[in-house]
């Protein structure tokens, strides 16, 4: 008794598989290119090339501890990025520009904004965008809302 055994011989059929295998090669390439894109976007602070893709809390920690800031606790609120710039944010987009990041390309986007208190008594601001820092920069701790450019501590600051 033979069995019927599927056959790719008809035109239909030669069809849907060259487009399952198109679409394959397409999803494969965009993983591809979205590894190599992620390590190719580090941020530049203090002229040091950091990667900047983190996925959680402690990571964000840790991005703060690998520039020397002593730091074990963190507040966290979701931000969006407004679509028309004030003053204020066009000057804090251009404390960002040199690390690599221009605030304007996340217009509209669902962030995170993480507040880190610093030994010293200031404080380092992270926003997050899906699983990178797209901006940072660290604050006086006073009232007159004094922001710099994120660096690396040197010496650093971490307890042993």
């Amino acid at each position: 008794m033979k069995k019927n055994i599927p056959s790719f011989s008809g035109a239909g059929n030669k069809a849907v598989v060259l487009l399952c295998i198109c679409a394959a090669i397409i999803m494969i390439s965009s993983a591809v290119a979205a590894a190599i894109q992620r390590h190719d976007r580090p941020l530049l602070i203090s002229g040091c090339r950091t990667d900047a893709y983190v996925s959680d809390s402690s990571d964000i920690l840790s991005f703060a501890r690998s520039l020397g800031y002593s730091c074990n606790t963190l507040s966290q609120r979701s931000i969006v990025i407004p679509a028309d710039f004030s003053a204020a944010l066009d000057r804090y987009n251009d404390i960002q520009k040199p690390m690599g990041t221009d605030l304007r390309s996340y217009r509209g986007k669902n962030c995170r904004l993480y507040t880190i208190p610093l030994r010293d008594g200031r404080y380092m601001h992270l926003i997050r965008c899906a699983d990178r820092i797209i901006a940072g920069d660290i604050d006086n701790g006073c009232p007159d809302g004094i922001f710099y450019p994120l660096t690396k501590k040197n010496p650093p600051d971490i307890e042993a």
